[in-house]
């Protein structure tokens, strides 16, 4: 019995140490191949930060411009006029700012907002809280605020198919006209401007025009195919056609006036 244990032990003892070796002749090809992966991936993030480094060392040279974009924008206002701005508008205002020169519409908010900052007769109505609003607006969603602010009228339809006992389901919400080519994604576009408070689509409520929906109805009826939704669905008796509109808030018009508006 005692020969057969101390047999066992030195077999166990063999392969124990048999193991090693075995880890690295499998393994050491895939270690070596995920070790150069490794090494790729500080590389490629220094190259994809490289932009933002060297947007941080320009900072000076931003701010220059500013200057200059700002003695623009003040061309006009009597110098006994202009006043220094509060710091809790103009110190994150500036630093912003140094972030979105590469945007047109960006760099246009804050700069119409630190302008009106340091002018006494309109300093007043600048409020710390249209900087934050500006940080989370995309170009696009700048450029589209702007364009909508100008409509008289901003009628949508979102359509569903109507089922037995009042049920529905929705196809499509959001359908207008007045969208084409303002942003990549016009519902996320119109979702931040409503979180922002900018715009409010108000539950139930549109224009008394029907005539601003007939056409968007025959747009709508071009342009999706709700008959094949009904094929999908022959349980549904018909086709809901819902009336909304966009509406710009008073924060979105004071907004307006003090961050888009020259």
């Amino acid at each position: 019995m005692s020969n057969g244990l101390d047999k066992l032990a030195e077999g166990i003892g063999k392969a124990v140490s048999t193991v090693p070796e075995l880890y690295e002749d499998a393994f050491k090809p895939s270690v070596s191949e995920a070790g150069k992966t490794l090494a790729l991936i500080p590389r490629t993030i220094n190259a994809a930060l490289l932009p933002l480094r060297q947007w941080i060392a320009q900072r000076e040279t931003n701010f220059a411009a500013t200057e200059k974009i700002l003695a623009q924008k003040l061309e006009n206002t009597d110098p006994s006029r202009i006043v220094t701005p509060e710091p809790y508008v103009a110190v994150p205002a500036l630093q912003s700012i140094a972030y979105a020169m590469n945007s047109d519409e960006l760099r246009e908010l804050y700069a119409n907002l630190l302008a009106k900052s340091m002018n006494i007769d309109t300093k007043s109505f600048v409020h710390p809280a249209y900087i934050e609003t500006i940080k989370q607006l995309s170009p696009d969603d700048a450029k589209y605020f702007k364009h909508i602010y100008s409509l008289e009228a901003r009628p949508m339809l979102s359509v569903a198919l109507d089922f037995p006992s009042g049920k529905s389901k929705t196809l499509v919400t959001q359908i207008n006209t007045f969208s084409n080519g303002y942003s990549n994604n016009i519902p996320l576009t119109i979702d931040n401007l409503s979180r922002l408070g900018l715009i409010n689509i108000p539950n139930g409520i549109w224009y008394g025009n029907d005539s601003l929906y007939t056409s968007l109805i025959e747009f709508a009826k071009a342009n999706y195919r709700f008959e094949s939704y009904k094929e999908q669905h022959p349980e549904a008796v018909g086709i809901l056609f819902n009336k909304s509109r966009i509406d710009i808030t008073q924060y979105g018009r004071n907004f307006y006036e003090v961050c888009v508006q020259d």
